[in-house]
């Protein structure tokens, strides 16, 4: 029901706002970590009893968040004063595969038992594991540095910007996780037409990044 999947997309985030949070200094350790969890918890919703799947989803968020951020952080550190540039060719790469997975993964979604979906990811996190750890061990960690406290009139910008951020990715957010419900109910019966539904979505967003990482790039 409505309740249930809501509160399964609601601890899909907070854990992935955790593992941001959580991701400290030693990007690859954490790297590492975020795509065990991964793993861990597909391999749980993949046999997963009735409540079983909301723990599985908290720290599926956990390892996703951890990930995500962990990358973000080394195309930072590695990019120097091309790091903005870099960070959006990054976030045109995940639009991507945000647009093509519905598509992609939709032939698992025509059985009713999506257990072979899981198992999928979690076989993809565990070679992505793989390449952290034969292909990035060797990273150092970054050692703290102390910064300069910002001017007042430049927190008030700096907080500006976060509510920004966070009403921009609560709307994603929001319209990623129930386009498909929403599609099902203003009448697109079929599994196909929800998936080109929110495919549409992400390939707009790529666009967007697209022509943005372009003018950052000239």
């Amino acid at each position: 029901n409505d309740a249930s999947a809501g509160t399964l997309l609601f601890l899909q985030f907070v854990g992935s706002a955790l593992g941001a949070v959580f991701t400290g200094l030693d990007r690859v350790r954490a790297l590492a970590i975020g795509y065990v969890l991964v793993a861990l918890s597909t391999v749980a919703m993949s046999f997963a009893t009735m409540h079983a799947p909301f723990a599985a989803f908290f720290f599926y968020g956990l390892g996703l968040g951890m990930a995500m951020t962990a990358t973000s952080l080394l195309i930072t550190d590695r990019s120097g004063d091309e790091s903005a540039a870099r960070l959006e060719g990054l976030n045109f790469i995940w639009s991507v595969g945000a647009t093509s997975g519905p598509i992609l993964f939709l032939p698992f979604l025509h059985n009713r038992d999506v257990r072979g979906l899981f198992l999928l990811l979690s076989t993809l996190s565990l070679l992505l594991l793989a390449w952290v750890l034969f292909a990035e061990r060797h990273e150092q960690p970054v050692r703290s540095t102390k910064r300069q406290a910002a001017a007042p009139g430049a927190r008030g910008i700096l907080f500006a910007f976060v509510v920004l951020a966070m009403c921009s990715v609560g709307v994603e957010a929001a319209l990623s996780g129930w386009l498909t419900t929403y599609s099902h109910r203003a009448g697109l019966n079929s599994l196909a037409g929800s998936a080109l539904a929110t495919s549409l979505f992400w390939f707009g967003e790529m666009l967007s990044r697209l022509a943005f990482s372009t003018r950052l790039l000239a």
